[in-house]
Parts: C-alpha cells; structure tokens; sequence
C-alpha cells in the first residue's frame, strides 16, 4: 500500500509513505534465507523534480512478525 500527498506540488515536492509486507521466500534445509520469516516494512519517501533533475528517496523499517525458532533482527533502510 502506498499513499502520496500533492500538497507541495507546485513546489516540485511530492511526499508519501505506505506500508510493505514481506514474505518468505528462502528454503531452510538448502540454507537460503528462511522459510519461516515474514516482515512489515512501513516506509518514507519523498521525490523532488528539478528542470533536468530529479532526486528521489526512500527510508524503511522492517519489523518481522513471526520467526520461527530463529532469532529475528530488525532492518532500517534508506
């Protein structure tokens, strides 16, 4: 899910956020990640667009829900 906010358009400024659900995808008998693992993401972003540039943003947290019997750590991105 994802939500912008116009409210600095005419500025060149958009800002938004929204919220990212991952899902498992690894395989732990073949020691590729985990199988067991699923996490929320709620993020920033923001975007501004210059004449020929354009700069663009992003900063998460990933929050896991559940981790089996692992312990589990938590992920800023930016």
């Amino acid at each position: 899910m994802k939500y912008a906010n116009f409210a600095f358009e005419d500025k060149d400024l958009l800002l938004g956020g929204g919220l990212e659900n991952g899902l498992p995808t690894g395989d732990d008998d073949k020691g590729i990640g985990s199988d067991e693992v699923s996490e929320v993401e709620p993020f920033l972003d923001f975007g501004w667009k210059g004449n020929r540039t354009e700069l663009v943003g992003f900063i998460s947290f990933g929050l896991p829900i559940n981790g089996g019997d692992e312990e589990v750590d938590w992920e800023l991105g930016w």
